[in-house]
C-alpha cells in the first residue's frame, strides 16, 4: 500500500506555542493547496514548544491527550482536509500530572487524537524535563498501520535484547534461528505506573551442554545470593563481592565492562551496582532504594568486545554467557523481588 506523506520541516519558535501553531496551520494549508493528494502530514519534534527550553518551560506548555489546544487545532484541520497529522509535542501524564514526555501525537482524518508515541530513548538535557516512554504503539489507520519514532530512538534498533549463546547482552532480535542446544537470554523492561521494571533469564533451549547448564545454574544463584542479603545498611560492595566470589570459585569470569543499575521514573539511575567489587565499600542500602541486580557471567574469560552495530556485546573469547536479573526494592526489613511471577 502506498500513501502520500507530505513532511514540513521548519524551525518552531522556542517557548512561544501561539506562533508555532499559527505556522502549523499555515502550512497545513498550503501543503494540502499544493499537494491535494497527502493523506499523511508530518511536522518535527516538539514542533508546539521548540526544543532546547528550561523544564519550566516544558512544564508550561505540555499538554495532556486528548484535549490539548494544539490537537483541537490540529484536529479541526485534519477533519477539513480529510489528513492525518503527526507532530511532536510536550505531554503531561494525565495521571502524575508533574511528569512529562517527549512526545509526537497522531490525529486521523476524523480529527481524533488516536494516540501518542512517547520517546523511548531521550537525549542529553532531554531527561533534564521529560521521563523515557516505553512501548511502540502502532495505530491501524484508513491508511495503513502507522508506527512513530522521534529523533534519537533510531539509533535503537530493537526493544527487547535477545542474547544467544555468547552474546553477553544487547543482542538485537533478527532473522537468527534459534536451534536445539542454544541458551537464550531475553532481557525486557516493564513501565507501570509511571515507574520501570527491568529483568533477564536465560533460557535452555531443548538440550544442552553439561557446561552451559553449570554456567547458567552458577549466574542464577549468584542472583538470589546476592539477593538475600539485601537489607538496609549493606553496602553494594558487599553484593558485588559476593557474586564475584561464587562464581569465580565456580570457575567463570565475571564481566566488568557492564553493571546493574538503580530503577525507577528512569529504567537506568544511579546508582551502579556492580557484580565484582570488596565488601564493605560502595554506596549503603537504604528502605526505599530500588537497584536491578545483574550478574553477566561468561564460560572463559571476562572480557568482551562490542560488534560494529554497537549493540551486541559477545564474550572475547567466544564461549558462553548467562545473565540474569531481577528488580529490587529495599524494605526496612529485607527486600522485595519485584520481577518475580507470583
Amino acid at each position: 500500500m502506498k500513501i502520500t506523506v507530505s513532511c514540513v520541516q521548519l524551525l518552531p519558535r522556542l517557548g512561544d506555542k501561539q506562533y508555532n501553531l499559527e505556522k502549523m496551520r499555515s502550512w497545513v494549508e498550503t501543503v494540502m493547496t499544493q499537494y491535494p493528494k497527502t493523506q499523511l502530514i508530518v511536522f518535527p519534534e516538539l514542533m508546539t514548544s521548540g526544543y532546547e527550553g528550561t523544564p519550566e518551560m516544558f512544564q508550561e506548555l505540555a499538554e495532556t491527550l486528548p484535549d490539548g489546544e494544539s490537537m483541537r487545532l490540529m484536529g479541526e484541520l485534519a477533519r477539513k482536509h480529510h489528513v492525518h497529522i503527526v507532530y511532536g509535542f510536550p505531554e503531561r501524564d494525565p495521571v502524575l500530572t508533574d511528569v512529562l514526555y517527549n512526545a509526537a501525537v497522531l490525529i486521523d482524518s476524523d480529527g481524533k487524537a488516536r494516540g501518542t508515541y512517547r520517546k523511548v530513548h531521550p537525549f542529553a538535557d532531554e531527561k533534564r524535563w521529560c521521563r523515557a516512554g516505553c512501548g511502540f504503539p502502532v495505530f491501524d489507520t484508513e491508511i495503513g498501520k502507522l508506527g512513530i519514532m522521534i529523533c534519537w530512538d533510531t539509533g535503537f534498533p530493537g526493544s527487547a535484547c535477545i542474547s544467544i549463546n555468547d552474546v553477553v547482552i544487547h543482542g538485537i532480535p533478527g532473522p537468527q534461528v534459534i536451534k536445539d542446544g542454544d541458551i537464550v537470554s531475553v532481557d525486557v523492561g516493564a513501565y507501570i505506573g509511571g515507574f520501570h521494571g527491568d529483568s533477564c533469564k536465560t533460557f535452555a533451549v531443548g538440550e544442552v551442554s553439561e557446561e552451559a547448564k553449570a554456567l547458567m545454574k552458577s549466574t542464577e544463584e549468584s542472583l538470589y545470593l546476592a539477593i538475600s542479603m539485601v537489607k538496609p545498611g549493606v553496602r553494594l560492595g558487599d553484593l558485588g563481592a559476593a557474586i564475584q566470589k561464587y562464581n569465580e570459585d565456580n570457575g567463570y569470569g565475571v564481566v566488568r565492562e557492564f553493571v546493574g543499575h538503580g530503577v525507577g521514573r528512569d529504567l537506568h539511575e544511579d546508582p551502579e551496582v556492580p557484580n565484582f567489587g570488596k565488601a564493605g565499600h560502595g554506596v549503603r542500602l537504604q528502605a526505599g532504594m530500588v537497584i536491578a541486580i545483574e550478574p553477566m557471567i561468561t564460560e572463559g574469560s571476562p572480557k568482551v568486545k562490542v560488534m560494529g552495530d554497537g549493540w551486541t556485546t559477545k564474550t572475547a573469547d567466544g564461549k558462553l554467557s548467562a545473565h540474569f536479573e531481577h528488580t529490587i526494592a529495599v524494605t526496612e526489613t529485607g527486600c522485595m523481588i519485584l520481577t518475580k511471577p507470583d
